[in-house]
């Protein structure tokens, strides 16, 4: 039986910490049809460009490898520079840091091959590296586990449950004539594009579906400083993809945005009161901080059970919250990352 050639789509910006093993990852699939893998580089600085080309040069059965320059070093131009070069028959939307297991290309294409044509895309879980991530990540990975800190999360942080629909899911593989018909990557996105595919695709009136039945792995951030920038793209992205498209707006996108302006004006009515002595307000305003923090500490003590992740993790959900509410509104009234 021919298997249908698979074609992956890895944008990159100097990610030579992790791209080798990526390689490796796709390298090492059991699927037995052919494996396109195709990068677009944005000027990289750092030796991702090297990784590559050695890989290239190496002989590689199972796995075709092509590089292309992304000078906009823009993830949708980059994602779509890999698609206009890309010859399979299904295209997985993927990272430069994420790692497959070894049944992740052969179930998703089963996935594609069974089902009918208006399920036009079908995902998977994204975890977390066991047991090699540093303590930010650790954390992150906690506060993405929860339900208060899931405002930013996808499908993708289910790794258990039942095949069903979904609205977003972490590296999708797509059946080609989803981009034949709707096109490609939004280019005016730098961040959370295939969400926005994503909804064009279910308005053309195809379906998204997630399994359970296998996974990638994904190296989280690993500062505050790159985990705040992260959370402040996706809020961005939100309220850009709200604008494009009025129709897919959540409550729940709303609700860090909400949160950021109230905690600004909960600091200034503080400092208020605090100067003019109305102290039961104060109170009100403290009590609501002290039971956020508990909460957070709760939701992180039961998914962790770990005592200093659980100190830390009010931390993390107040930059899940804040930059994302930040984020969004300086997506509403500017297009500009």
């Amino acid at each position: 039986m021919n298997l249908p050639k698979v074609s992956f789509l890895i944008p990159i910006y100097n990610d030579a910490k992790h791209v080798g093993r990526t390689i490796k990852s796709l390298e090492n699939q059991d699927y037995k049809g052919k494996i396109e893998v195709v990068f677009a580089d944005g000027n990289s600085t750092d030796n991702s460009v090297e990784i590559i080309k050695k890989s290239m040069k190496e002989k590689r059965k199972k796995i075709d490898i092509k590089l292309y320059k992304n000078p906009a070093r823009n993830t949708a131009v980059g994602r779509n520079i890999c698609l206009k070069h890309s010859t399979g028959k299904y295209i997985f939307n993927y990272s430069s840091h994420a790692y497959a297991e070894k049944n992740f290309v052969s179930t998703l294409v089963k996935k594609l091959e069974k089902y009918p044509k208006n399920i036009g895309a079908v995902g998977a879980s994204c975890n977390p590296l066991d047991n090699k991530q540093n303590f930010v990540g650790r954390c992150i990975t906690t506060v993405f586990s929860t339900l208060l800190g899931g405002i930013a999360g996808t499908d993708q942080n289910i790794s258990t449950g039942k095949e069903r629909e979904a609205s977003s899911v972490a590296f999708t593989a797509y059946r080609k004539e989803v981009f034949d018909k709707i096109g490609g990557f939004d280019e005016d996105l730098w961040c959370g594009q295939d969400g926005e595919l994503n909804i064009r695709m279910r308005k053309a009136g195809y379906k998204l579906m997630f399994t359970p039945d296998t996974c990638t792995k994904q190296q989280k951030r690993d500062s505050l400083r790159k985990f705040w920038r992260q959370m402040f793209r996706y809020g961005m992205a939100g309220a850009l993809r709200t604008k494009k498209h009025p129709d897919s707006f959540r409550l729940i996108y709303l609700i860090p945005a909400l949160g950021a302006i109230g905690l600004i004006g909960a600091l200034i009515a503080g400092a208020i009161l605090f100067a003019t002595g109305f102290q039961l307000l104060l109170q009100l305003l403290s009590f609501a901080l002290i039971l956020y923090i508990l909460i957070g500490w709760t939701s992180a003590l039961v998914v962790s059970k770990n005592l200093l992740i659980t100190l830390c993790a009010p931390i993390f959900y107040f930059i899940v919250h804040f930059a994302y509410g930040v984020g969004f509104i300086r997506g509403l009234f500017s297009s500009r990352f």
